[in-house]
C-alpha cells in the first residue's frame, strides 16, 4: 500500500498509544480501531503492521533512531525492516535522518540490543549457547509469526477446505505439524469468510493446535481447561470430543472468557 501522510499519521497515532504500556498492545490497538471507524482494510493492515513491527525492533530501533519518538521509529522501522528507499521517505522525514537510520549497523551495540533481547534474557542464555547463536536466535524471533488457522474437525476436513481455498486463489498449505493446520501465505482478512463465520475455521498457531492435540481428549470424557481464555484450545479440544461429554472453561479474565461464547456458537 502506497505510504501517504494521513496514513503515517494515524501510524504514529496508533504507536503513541501504544507505547504507553497501559494495557496490552492488542488491547490498546483494537480500541484505536473502534475510535476510528471509518478506516478500510488495508489502512487497518498497514496501521497493526507498523506498531508491531516497531514493538518487535523496539530495542534495536530506539538505540539507532536519534531523539525517538513513534513517528521517527516507524520511518525506522520502513527503513530497516521493509527497505524502503530514502527518495520514498523524503516527504516524511529530513534527509539526514533518513541516512543516519541506513548507515546504523549492529556491530558495535551491545549484545542485547543487536539479539533485541532483554538483558535478563540474555544472561540466562549465554551459559548455554554462543554469542553468534543468540543473535541468530534473537533475529528470528523479529520475524512476523505466519497467519495459522484450525480446520474445525467436527465440520470440516483439511484436505477439502485447502482445495477449496487454492480455488479461491488463496497461498496456503499445511501446516507442518498439526494434521488440522493451514498456513497461510500472506495476512488475508478471514473474519468474513464463509468457513470462518460457519465455524469450519479459526485462528490459532500451529503449536496451539499441538497442545491440543497432546491431550488425546476422547468422546464423553470430562475436561477442565483451566486456561482458557477467549477459548482457542478449549474449541479445539471440543471438536475432538465431537461435542460429546463435558468441557469446562475456567479462567481468571473474565473478559476473555466472554469471548468465546460466539466462538462456541459458530464452532457447532
Amino acid at each position: 500500500m502506497e505510504l501517504t501522510p494521513p496514513l503515517l499519521q494515524l501510524a504514529t497515532q496508533a504507536l503513541d498509544r501504544v507505547l504507553d504500556f497501559k494495557r496490552p498492545a492488542d488491547s490498546e490497538l483494537s480500541a484505536f480501531f473502534r475510535d476510528n471507524k471509518k478506516l478500510g482494510p488495508r489502512e487497518r493492515a498497514f496501521v497493526a503492521e507498523a506498531v508491531f513491527g516497531v514493538l518487535r525492533r523496539y530495542r534495536y530501533l530506539s538505540v539507532v533512531v536519534p531523539a525517538a519518538n513513534p513517528r521517527t521509529l516507524i520511518i525506522a522501522w520502513l527503513i530497516k525492516s521493509r527497505g524502503m528507499s530514502g527518495a520514498t521517505l523524503e516527504q516524511f522525514a529530513k534527509p539526514e535522518l533518513v541516512q543516519h537510520i541506513r548507515d546504523a549497523k549492529t556491530d558495535d551495540l551491545p549484545l542485547a540490543v543487536a539479539a533485541e533481547l532483554p538483558e535478563w534474557v540474555v544472561e540466562k542464555l549465554q551459559p548455554v549457547m554462543s554469542d553468534a547463536d543468540i543473535l541468530v536466535l534473537g533475529r528470528a524471533l523479529q520475524q512476523p509469526a505466519p497467519m495459522d488457522v484450525r480446520v474445525n474437525a467436527y465440520k470440516a476436513d483439511r484436505d477439502t477446505v485447502l482445495a477449496q481455498l487454492r480455488e479461491e486463489g488463496l497461498a496456503v498449505e499445511p501446516t507442518p505439524y498439526s494434521p488440522w493446520g493451514i498456513r497461510f501465505k500472506d495476512h488475508p482478512a478471514i473474519n468474513r469468510h464463509p468457513l470462518f463465520v460457519d465455524g469450519s475455521l479459526e485462528v490459532q498457531d500451529d503449536g496451539s493446535q499441538l497442545l491440543a492435540l497432546l491431550l488425546g481428549a476422547r468422546r464423553g470424557e470430562m475436561v477442565c481447561d483451566f486456561c482458557a481464555g477467549a477459548g482457542g484450545k478449549t474449541l479445539a479440544i471440543g471438536a475432538m470430543m465431537a461435542s460429546t461429554g463435558r468441557l469446562y472453561a475456567f479462567d481468571v479474565a473474565e473478559k476473555r472468557l466472554v469471548k468465546l461464547k460466539p466462538r462456541l456458537a459458530r464452532s457447532g
